[in-house]
């Protein structure tokens, strides 16, 4: 259970959240060793205005801060029209920082649990706010233990609470399979449910209406292909046209990693189970229970190399070397 951001009012300076919105890094360490970080979790004085988002006084920690001041780049220095590559450049740099100073806090002491007096923690912050590189600032938090299942409550409907997991599905799930170019990219929707999973989300962990991760997906499976055979019934050449509408291979993907670790019970186990498998026909193979297809002819150059590696994970290797050679082919972390 998280606890609430009023509990640790303390004064902040303007000139420290002032550093913070910058990415001074310095200023902040220098503060936070003057104080012996005492002030870590406390909360800014007074409401401040981070580009489009206000954020109330009494409510916001400065972690909370750098979350949002690096999804709205407020707070940056203007730069100089240079260019679109200088621009990129000087983003990323300011990413940098705020993602350094958020280490910082963590590391003395800043409870990455610690939400707002209205039930919103820095991960739901993390999954609001930073659409670009959401995908460190998910790391980060988790590394510093934040809870990878933490209710959240769906903005669609104030009486639905889910799990951050469900959130993600939910919201990004519809864009992943029917619009690629809309909202959060594909590959990062995919990534952020890798992560919370990888740090013990629960892939099946029932919503307050009675459903689940995998259920919501599955629903969106449905909609999103009932979708495309509409579509596709109303221009029925469409893909001489030049209009695809098939299912975004990262929505499969993802469908298919949550009903695994459903199916598994956990991420580690789903991650071991094409390890097993591998190990388990390899035993059968040695028992001779099982062989390698017939060669029908003689192998050369890159098929032969796939072959003798074949042959030599599934009947001549060291169990040891053989499990070695396996970790690299799929992370089993």
């Amino acid at each position: 259970m998280s606890s609430s951001a009023e509990e640790h009012t303390g004064p902040i300076p303007l000139a420290i959240i002032r550093a913070v919105q910058e990415g001074d890094k310095d200023l902040v360490e220098q503060w936070l060793v003057d104080t012996e970080a005492a002030y870590v979790n406390a909360t800014l004085p007074e409401m401040l205005q981070v580009g489009r988002w206000p954020l109330e006084g009494g409510t916001v920690t400065l972690l909370t801060l750098c979350i949002v001041c690096n999804g709205a780049y407020t707070g940056r220095r203007e730069m100089p029209h240079w260019g679109h590559e200088l621009q990129m450049i000087a983003i990323a740099d300011y990413d940098f920082q705020m993602l350094a100073i958020a280490r910082m806090l963590l590391e003395h002491g800043a409870d990455a649990n610690l939400d707002d007096g209205h039930g919103v923690c820095p991960l739901e912050y993390a999954s609001q706010h930073v659409f670009r590189n959401a995908l460190p600032w998910f790391d980060l938090l988790l590394e510093f233990g934040a809870n990878p299942n933490v209710t959240v409550r769906a903005r669609a409907s104030p009486s639905f609470d889910t799990t951050l997991l469900g959130k993600i599905i939910s919201n990004g799930g519809l864009r992943m399979g029917r619009a690629p170019g809309q909202g959060r990219a594909p590959g990062q929707i995919l990534g952020l449910a890798r992560a919370l999973l990888r740090a013990g989300a629960r892939a099946d962990s029932p919503h307050n209406d009675g459903t689940n991760p995998t259920w919501v997906l599955e629903q969106r499976r449905r909609g999103l292909e009932k979708w495309r055979r509409r579509r596709d019934l109303h221009w029925k050449r469409s893909v001489q046209r030049g209009r695809s509408h098939d299912l975004d291979p990262h929505f499969i993907e993802l469908s298919n990693m949550i009903t695994g670790v459903a199916a598994a019970g956990s991420f580690k186990k789903w991650l071991l189970r094409a390890h097993i498998d591998v190990l388990i026909l390899r035993t059968q193979i040695q028992r001779g229970r099982a062989a390698l297809p017939p060669r029908r002819r003689r192998p050369r150059g890159r098929d032969a190399k796939q072959r003798n590696a074949l042959a030599f994970v599934l009947r001549q290797g060291d169990n040891g070397v053989v499990w070695n050679i396996l970790s690299f082919w799929r992370d089993a972390g």
